[in-house]
């Protein structure tokens, strides 16, 4: 049986210690796509029949992204009852980005369902252009689970970014952008993301997730793009733990190897 100590020491077997690591590993397991053109503000989308798979530590993620300074959401819910709370919900006066988070969603198939604000005499050119991506992981924190958001109003740019220092071993980093180019291709540099053009029209809205961010340095959220302005928001996504009581620099004595390790960027080292 393992006994933990003061100063983060830790007493057990070598087989004890095998896997036993300061944070889970966060993997994506489902993902989906809508988006609409022309379709007024105040009624709901859907992601019909999303998959939620039986893994530890589940988090649903949706990134939304509107035309012509769109009303906030006023609500994001899975499975009939299960409500997202909001990440970030940006404007820079032509675009809105927005995301939302859900943790420890049912395992099931279900849907879920964007309510979109109204907005009373809202309107003009591309009222109604929106697009929405969602997530699911598993392998996050299950409470505190994001960081602080970012969010960047960006001028025209053929290679627009924006920049987020995750801090914690483990993190995962994903965005919301909504432009007024139909061309955001993710950037190479990032694990998966997804485009959608909004209503086969010059506008275009897009997420990016990188699994494996350089935490503690600024990683640059970077996409190609047509030359235009847009608005974009980023966050931290934190990993869950199976062993809350370590951390980096914890010291692991195996009493049946007279050994002795310290942990380091999640790997044990032998000292």
């Amino acid at each position: 049986m393992v006994e933990y100590l003061a100063g983060n020491r830790i007493i057990g077997t070598d087989s004890e210690r095998t896997g036993m690591t300061v944070v889970d590993t966060i993997t994506k397991d489902t993902q989906a796509i809508i988006q609409h053109g022309t379709a007024g503000y105040g009624s709901p989308d859907t992601f019909s029949s999303f998959t939620v798979g039986n893994n530890s530590n589940r988090a649903l993620i949706v990134a939304t992204g509107a035309y012509n300074a769109a009303p906030s959401i006023v609500s994001v819910k899975f499975n009939g009852t299960e409500s997202f709370a909001s990440i970030q919900d940006y404007s820079n006066g032509n675009f809105r980005v927005e995301l939302w988070i859900l943790l420890n969603p049912t395992v099931t198939t279900a849907d879920i369902v964007i309510e979109w604000g109204t907005q009373s005499g809202f309107g003009g050119a591309g009222a109604g252009q929106m697009g929405a991506i969602a997530y699911s992981f598993y392998g996050v924190k299950q409470s505190s689970a994001t960081g602080t958001p970012v969010t960047k109003n960006g001028s025209a740019s053929a290679t627009p970014f924006i920049p987020i220092t995750p801090t914690e071993t483990g993190s995962m980093i994903v965005d919301s952008w909504f432009s007024g180019s139909d061309a955001s291709v993710p950037n190479n540099d990032f694990a998966d993301g997804m485009n959608v053009i909004c209503g086969g029209v010059d506008r275009s809205m897009a997420s990016q997730y990188n699994l494996t961010p350089t935490i503690g340095s600024v990683n640059n959220m970077s996409r190609t793009a047509g030359n235009s302005s847009f608005a974009q928001t980023a966050v931290e996504v934190k990993a869950s733990s199976a062993y809350p009581n370590i951390v980096d620099g914890s010291i692991f004595y195996a009493k049946d190897t007279n050994k002795e390790y310290v942990l380091n960027s999640n790997t044990w080292t032998e000292v």
